[in-house]
């Protein structure tokens, strides 16, 4: 692979990273308002780890609101 391609491919990497970051949040959004309107909602993930800290509080956020979180995490020693 060129370099000019390898510099296309990190470029949608990272387009694509930073939508699904975007939509893991609006989804939460959805869910926290169900929370808040006493519908049935909740999250539940699998990641290898969480670092990003607008997601981070984001789950703070929903679990504030009374949503439940059940996660799955894998770490590496």
């Amino acid at each position: 692979m060129s370099h000019q391609s390898d510099l296309i491919s990190e470029d949608i990497q990272a387009y694509l990273a930073q939508h699904e970051r975007k939509e893991l949040l609006r989804l939460v959004d959805v869910e926290i308002e169900a929370a808040k309107a006493g519908r049935p909602s909740g999250v539940w993930a699998k990641m290898n780890s969480l670092v990003d800290p607008a997601i981070i509080d984001k789950l703070y956020e929903a679990s504030s609101a009374g949503q439940k979180l059940r996660g799955w995490m894998r770490f590496a020693h």
